[in-house]
């Protein structure tokens, strides 16, 4: 199944370059200037769609359509066109093709191609998490050791991103060693499961399940812990496909502190 899903983010980012250097035509998801969607978002999202439905015939949670109606009791495909699609308008190279499968309320596979630098980020639950650059041998994935928060490197916000109230007043309550500036959910991933980074604070309240599920079977296999803001696991079998509360992901070590601050925080 990963090769398979590799093959298909590969063909995905084939769709994508013929959109380079073109005039795009960019629409707004439910008119929100932060959610931006091209042609190539939607021409992207339905060659994923069309692999779910012909081999698999599941059920699909994406963001260029309303997939309201759905079951999450039973399994969900959740696939991301292009997620960092700011980034693929200004062509910075921080975005990704994802896809990720969420089985009875618990996810159990992500796949996510950065293809600017050539590199597959991939996790299957009870399997660990790996990464393959430039198709040498996967390399697995683990979590960083830091037990202090002044001493963490915190995952930040892309420069294309919305100024949340949020996230400004951790940043401002804390006192980080590093704070690391990504757009993708892909390389933010990445950098926590590879170690490079040991905190990271969801901070956006309009995310949903498909945002939520794929960070958490990556993070998960390379033993991450990932809560709501309260600590407490994170439902995904609730019929709505918004989630209720803020996240929280972080090594082991940190995350207990990371509730603490973050509630005391936002609350």
């Amino acid at each position: 199944m990963i090769k398979k899903v590799i093959d298909l983010l590969h063909e995905a980012w084939k769709v994508a370059m013929k959109y380079h250097q073109q005039t795009l035509d960019i629409t707004y998801a439910g008119g929100d200037p932060y959610y931006p969607i091209t042609q190539a978002d939607i021409e992207i999202d339905s060659l994923l769609r069309a692999w779910v439905n012909k081999i698999l015939k599941a059920q699909i949670l994406s963001q260029e359509h309303d997939d309201k109606d759905i079951d999450y009791s039973w399994d969900v495909w959740m696939i991301d066109a292009i997620d960092g699609t700011k980034d693929f308008i200004w062509w910075s190279g921080k975005f990704s093709h994802m896809i990720s499968l969420c089985r009875k309320g618990i996810p159990v596979l992500w796949v996510a191609y950065l293809p600017f630098f050539e590199t597959i980020y991939y996790a299957q639950k009870w399997s660990w998490a790996y990464m393959i650059q430039k198709w040498w041998k996967p390399e697995k994935l683990s979590v960083s050791n830091v037990t202090s928060i002044t001493e963490s490197r915190c995952i930040g916000k892309s420069q294309f991103s919305e100024r949340r109230e949020t996230f400004n007043s951790i940043q401002k309550s804390l006192w980080w060693n590093e704070l690391l500036v990504w757009g993708t959910i892909g390389k933010t991933v990445w950098d926590i499961a590879s170690g490079n980074a040991d905190i990271y604070f969801f901070t956006n309240p309009r995310w949903g399940k498909r945002d939520i599920c794929w960070n958490q079977v990556i993070l998960e296999e390379a033993w991450w812990k990932v809560t709501d803001r309260y600590g407490k696991p994170i439902d995904y079998t609730s019929p709505w496909y918004m989630l209720d509360n803020l996240f929280i992901a972080s090594n082991w070590y940190l995350h207990n502190d990371a509730v603490r601050i973050f509630w005391k925080i936002v609350d």
